[in-house]
Order: structure tokens, then C-alpha cells, then sequence
């Protein structure tokens, strides 16, 4: 089970730890290059590659 702890209002709440943090920050980043390279190396339209580009920051709502 995952750590947590309770708030001022006894809500629990998961602890952020540094190394979760720092994985998944990691893992967003891999995931925007990979985006760009896509972008420039396969996508011969500039306007395909302006709407992927437009479309990547929403991947992960």
C-alpha cells in the first residue's frame, strides 16, 4: 500500500517522495522528445506537425 498521510482536516493524502517525482518527470520528458522527433523526422506536412505538437501537452489530462 501505497504511504500516506493525514492532512489538518484527517483527509489522507499520498506522500510525494523525490525519486517518484524525478521518475515521472522523466518519463514526461521521454515522452515530449519522442513527440518531437516523430514530428520532425516523420511528418513531412507542416501543418500535421504543428497539430501533434498542439495535441501533446493534452496526452496525459
Amino acid at each position: 500500500m501505497a504511504r500516506t498521510s493525514r492532512d489538518t482536516n484527517g483527509v489522507l493524502e499520498p506522500r510525494l517522495r523525490l525519486g517518484g517525482v524525478v521518475a515521472r518527470g522523466a518519463a514526461y520528458g521521454v515522452g515530449a522528445a519522442i513527440c518531437v522527433i516523430v514530428a520532425a523526422l516523420v511528418l513531412r506536412d507542416h501543418d500535421t506537425r504543428v497539430d501533434l505538437l498542439e495535441a501533446a501537452p493534452f496526452w496525459d489530462c
